[in-house]
């Protein structure tokens, strides 16, 4: 009877969907696992007859599972935190190659092997690009991904620079340096004196036109000379200066320098008053327009008669009292009052500067020629004093010409003849004492092998809203010692509102030639704007200060970590705080996932019915991201698969029951020959 095979097969079938049930769940916790469902089909059958419409009588012959099909709906994406852990979110599978297998996979447990090679957890190597000097190429064939340890990032040289800073507007305008150029004598026919970078020729007569620059006429003495070397210096055309006479045509002012006619300071006359013996009482002496009376005794104690000196013992102790009455001192010995009068002042025209046993030192108090007169009034009867007339005085002549520097700053001009004068000489002079307020701030480039050079920008005020700039770089890094190497220098301007307005562009073409180390020319810009062409300088009134400062340029670094984009692509970070492409992962796609040979282990393979593989970067071409750090969790739906679970076991008992109904059926008729 058919019965019994009819209700075996569907007990076959319905075993074998429990064993799919059960291994579903048996995957459960799987990484990746896609689950699978049973399809039953039945099997052929017999016609036993038509029926009175004509209609085919059939009885089937039992079931069979027909196919199982894969879902390969995406399972939860968990986060592990482990750096080779990946999860595709969209379609794909990972690529993995295994003793000469090409497998799929969508679990991403994978791990570094000892050799530096990423692995799947039963030891394939996973499938990508691999990089090339920090960039992929995905036209490339795929091959093993491999993470080399200590692997070099290379440097890269300095392209350019920015400095986010304020200068402050309200610094101290720039003191300019001064200095003077002196002369003990007129100058000569044809010399020459250099000032700045303007030399001046001095001439007995200009020449004719007089149509050569900076020609200065010679003056009848030293004084007039300087008088014109001053206009020829300022282009003057007061004070007796007129282009033309006194100095030449075609002069300009001096770029350098302004100047003005000094004269020297006068010498003060001196005189010595010598005697021979003490003074006698109520003998005077006369010293400039005040006259002195010696006395034995002061009219009165303490003395009111003003210009009275007390005799002393012996003459040095008179000349004494006489210093101090001069000089109106109140100390060594003197007190107004008991050495000299009450009353008497200071001496408006000399001063006594020492006094010894026999002579008082007198010295005028201002300078000149003119002498005054120093004597007694009278014979002395014990000693002599002897008169004295104060001389060697010299009014100021015209000897110098002080310079002052156009523009403010501690540099200097050296201003010397170039040779010897015939009746005096020019001293040589240097501008000095000037002083700008400057800022300093530093900054690290690098050159093309890697090695770090500090830059130091130096900014000098120069007048309101005006600054200079000047770069430098420490002298030993090109070879040198001693003070630092100038790269470059310049100006820049503000406007009233602290804005940049000069230079307009950025300052390019910087160049840093023959470094001591071997490494290229380094050449970068200056990025005075951002990239809304802003200025990234601002000149207000608070403290000058840099706020940031950036370049584009690293030294060599090796690799400590590395993580994986949504793009799949493992990128490295290096100790130089670069990131660069270490290869990247590669997902293939089937024309159709429910033909693809599972291997075990999460793996499939490729057939006929699968299609062929196309294997690409995540996320083109319809493929999935891929999320690091994470796993795709299996999809198995457990009550889904109880459900199917029981109707599978019901479906294995009706078939059961249905066997001992045949069975039961068949012993009724082996019954029926009894």
């Amino acid at each position: 009877m058919p019965s019994f095979s009819t209700s075996l097969s569907g007990l076959n079938a319905n075993s074998a969907a429990l064993a799919v049930i059960a291994n579903n769940l048996a995957n459960l916790n799987t990484v990746g696992y896609k689950s699978m469902k049973s399809n039953f089909r039945d099997l052929y059958y017999q016609q036993i007859g038509t029926s009175g419409a004509g209609n085919p009588v059939q009885i089937g012959v039992g079931a069979i599972m027909g196919s199982t099909s894969t879902n390969f709906a995406p399972g939860n994406i968990e986060s592990t935190g482990g750096a080779t852990d990946l999860a595709i979110q969209g379609d794909g599978f990972f690529v993995v190659s295994k003793e000469g297998l090409t497998l799929y996979t969508r679990t991403g447990n994978f791990s570094m092997s000892p050799a530096g090679y990423l692995v799947s957890d039963d030891g394939g190597y996973v499938q990508g690009y691999p990089a090339i000097n920090g960039a992929v190429g995905s036209n490339q064939p795929i091959g093993d991904l491999m993470i080399q340890g200590g692997q070099l990032s290379p440097p890269q040289s300095t392209g350019n620079v920015q400095l986010r800073l304020n200068l402050d507007s309200s610094a101290a305008d720039p003191e300019k340096a001064i200095g003077t150029f002196t002369m003990t004598g007129n100058a000569a026919d044809s010399e020459t004196i250099t000032i700045g970078s303007t030399t001046y020729t001095f001439k007995t007569a200009l020449s004719a036109g007089p149509t050569v620059a900076n020609e200065v006429l010679l003056g009848a003495t030293a004084a007039v000379t300087l008088a014109n070397l001053t206009g020829a210096i300022n282009h003057e055309t007061t004070g007796g200066q007129t282009e033309g006479t006194t100095y030449s045509t075609g002069t300009v002012a001096n770029t350098s320098v302004t100047a003005t006619t000094a004269a020297a300071d006068p010498v003060k006359a001196t005189g010595i008053f010598t005697v021979t013996g003490n003074a006698a009482n109520d003998e005077t002496i006369t010293i400039g327009s005040t006259i002195y009376t010696f006395k034995d005794d002061l009219t009165t104690v303490p003395a009111t008669v003003a210009n009275e000196i007390h005799i002393g013992a012996a003459a040095a102790d008179t000349l004494a009292n006489l210093k101090g009455a001069i000089n109106h001192e109140a100390g060594g010995g003197q007190t107004e009052g008991t050495t000299y009068s009450t009353g008497t002042v200071e001496n408006t025209f000399a001063a006594a500067t020492a006094a010894t046993a026999t002579t008082l030192s007198l010295e005028a108090l201002t300078g000149g020629t003119s002498g005054n007169s120093i004597a007694t009034t009278e014979s002395v009867v014990t000693g002599s004093f002897a008169a004295a007339t104060l001389a060697g005085g010299t009014n100021a002549t015209l000897t110098a010409l002080s310079l002052a520097a156009v523009t403010g700053g501690t540099s200097g001009n050296s201003i010397a003849t170039t040779e010897s004068v015939a009746n005096g000489s020019f001293a040589a002079a240097t501008l000095a004492g000037g002083t700008n307020d400057t800022f300093s701030t530093s900054v690290a480039v690098y050159d093309a092998l890697g090695a770090s050079h500090v830059l130091t920008i130096t900014f000098t005020k120069t007048a309101a809203n005006n600054w200079d700039y000047q770069i430098t770089l420490p002298a030993a890094d090109t070879g040198g010692t001693g003070s630092p190497t100038v790269i470059t220098s310049g100006s820049l301007t503000f406007d009233g509102t602290g804005g940049l307005t000069s230079p307009s562009n950025n300052v390019g073409s910087i160049n840093i030639t023959g470094l001591a180390n071997g490494a290229q020319d380094l050449t970068f810009n200056w990025e005075l704007f951002d990239d809304n062409n802003l200025p990234v300088l601002t000149q207000v009134a608070a403290p000058s200060a840099a706020f940031s400062s950036s370049q584009d340029g690293y030294a060599s670094g090796t690799l400590l970590n590395f993580g994986i984009t949504p793009k799949g692509v493992l990128q490295g970070l290096f100790s130089n705080g670069q990131t660069l492409a270490l290869g990247q992962i590669a997902l293939a796609t089937f024309p159709n996932n429910q033909g693809l040979l599972r291997q075990g282990e999460n793996n499939f393979l490729a057939s006929l019915s699968s299609g062929l593989p196309n294997a690409g970067t995540p996320g083109t071409g319809g493929r999935g991201s891929v999320s690091g750090g994470a796993l795709e969790a299996s999809n198995v739906d457990i009550a889904r698969e109880f459900a199917l679970l029981i109707l599978a076991q019901r479906g294995y008992q009706a078939n059961a029951r249905a066997i001992t109904t045949a069975d039961e059926v068949t012993q009724e008729a082996i019954n029926l020959k009894r």
